[in-house]
């Protein structure tokens, strides 16, 4: 009921199928996933989006992660699910 979306465009009509129960909304999809929540161009936005070559990471220890999902909230804030390297 809530992943099927109909859409018409004039005279042409196309059914759409999301994979979630519903648009807008994250599901936690690894057991030993986590989540945060940062604003744009924070330090914790460096960290999780490294733009020099390395590894997402989460503390100042270099806990490696993998992104699972991510959510933007308007222009400013980020919702990402991530889990750590060493769980997958």
């Amino acid at each position: 009921m809530f992943n099927t979306n109909t859409i018409n465009l004039g005279e042409t009509s196309q059914i759409v199928q999301f994979n979630a129960p519903c648009t807008g909304i994250m599901q936690r999809s690894h057991s030993k996933s986590s989540f945060i929540r940062f604003q744009k161009n924070s330090p914790m936005e460096k960290r999780i989006f490294p733009f020099n070559g390395t590894a997402p990471y989460i503390k100042d220890e270099h806990i490696n992660i993998v992104i699972l999902q991510m959510m933007v909230f308007g222009d400013e804030e980020f919702l990402v699910e991530f889990v750590r390297e060493k769980d997958i």
